[in-house]
């Protein structure tokens, strides 16, 4: 059997990752170091013709996977996914490829992208999308699919004000900074990847992060 082309791309997508941190500047992290895999780099690796490659992808373990999916996918369906991924589900599919889950992307259509940010999404509530939902073969990588989302999702900052978010959120951050501390907690300073910043404050010169001593909550 073929070996699995979701291997290569998920290869590709980390070095993408890589290089698109750095071109926006990222240098290195005091604390919180970038786990994020931001929009331009999946946008790069995930055209239409790499999406349809991996659809097509026959390795053992897509076969398998392939199996719980409740809608089988032949040569006249995959133009179709691809094209829904490619418009629709682009890091829904990012996501399925780095836990190696790429040939269960018919099951999520048309929520595409909208089920990263489905609050209360678990495993049984996953499950609920595959042909086979009493099964507990898949139980691990599923487990893998919730514990990476929000790598794929990361927090899009649309207010200049006080905003509250599961603390599962990944933060578009980079260049995270240790500015000082003291009696009422310690201070960060950090950089938002382009894109996932909407803040126009007049006068703004910089951005910081507060780390509140706990004792101060009580």
């Amino acid at each position: 059997m073929p070996d699995c082309r979701a291997s290569a791309l998920k290869a590709q997508l980390k070095k993408t990752r890589e290089e698109k941190l750095k071109e926006a500047g990222h240098d290195r992290s005091d604390v919180y170091e970038p786990t994020f895999f931001p929009h331009d780099a999946i946008n790069i690796v995930l055209c239409w013709n790499n999406v349809n490659s991996i659809l097509a992808c026959q390795c053992n373990r897509c076969v398998r996977v392939a199996a719980f999916a409740p809608r089988q996918m032949g040569s006249k369906e995959r133009a179709q996914y691809a094209s829904f991924v490619t418009k629709d589900a682009l890091r829904l599919f990012a996501l399925l490829v780095y836990v190696e889950l790429s040939a269960l992307i018919s099951a999520f259509e048309p929520k595409g992208d909208r089920i990263l940010d489905d609050e209360d999404l678990n495993k049984e509530s996953l499950k609920l999308y595959l042909a086979n939902n009493n099964s507990t073969e898949l139980d691990n990588d599923l487990e893998a699919f919730l514990n990476h989302r929000h790598k794929f999702f990361p927090v899009l900052f649309h207010s200049n004000w006080y905003e509250k978010w599961d603390s599962r959120k990944v933060l578009p951050f980079i260049n995270t900074r240790f500015v000082g501390d003291g009696s009422y907690g310690t201070v960060y300073s950090f950089e938002i990847y382009p894109g996932y910043g909407n803040l126009s404050c007049p006068g703004l010169v910089g951005i910081h992060i507060s780390r509140v001593t706990r004792s101060l909550l009580n």
